[in-house]
């Protein structure tokens, strides 16, 4: 989407479609509230079931989509980079680039606690528990 329209344009576009096809037909008034029914419809979220909080509009459906392209794009033109790209030692193994190799040593203390975090606190608890008896 290399543009985007404001509601006022949308609404319209809409409104000189459907006037072409039905103008003689419908009052101003009900052609308005029409109108403005379905620009409600596609901008709107809509109260959700039991199971959840609301349903999503079409048009925050499209911006989601449109997002997560973009988003896509752009990792998969990063990790495309050379830099990415797997090395085989000498014997024929598989091994991490530098690139990933460098994420990993600047990110391993937080995959380490995110990893065993918990159950280190819990043997932790479990040992100052035992000290109590």
């Amino acid at each position: 989407m290399s543009e985007i329209a404001t509601m006022s344009t949308i609404q319209q576009k809409v409104s000189e479609k459907i006037k072409s096809q039905f103008l003689e037909l419908i009052p101003d008034e009900a052609f308005a509230q029409m109108v403005e029914k379905e620009l409600k419809a596609f901008t709107e979220d809509k109260p959700g079931d039991r199971w959840t909080n609301t349903r999503k509009s079409p048009l925050s459906d499209m911006i989601e989509l449109e997002i997560k392209n973009q988003f896509q794009a752009k990792v998969r033109s990063i990790l495309s980079q050379p830099e990415f790209q797997a090395k085989w030692d000498n014997h024929n193994r598989v091994v991490a680039s530098d690139a990933v190799t460098d994420l990993l040593k600047k990110s391993a203390p937080d995959i380490l606690a995110l990893m065993i975090g918990t159950i280190s606190q819990q043997i932790v608890e479990n040992f100052r528990n035992s000290l109590h008896v």
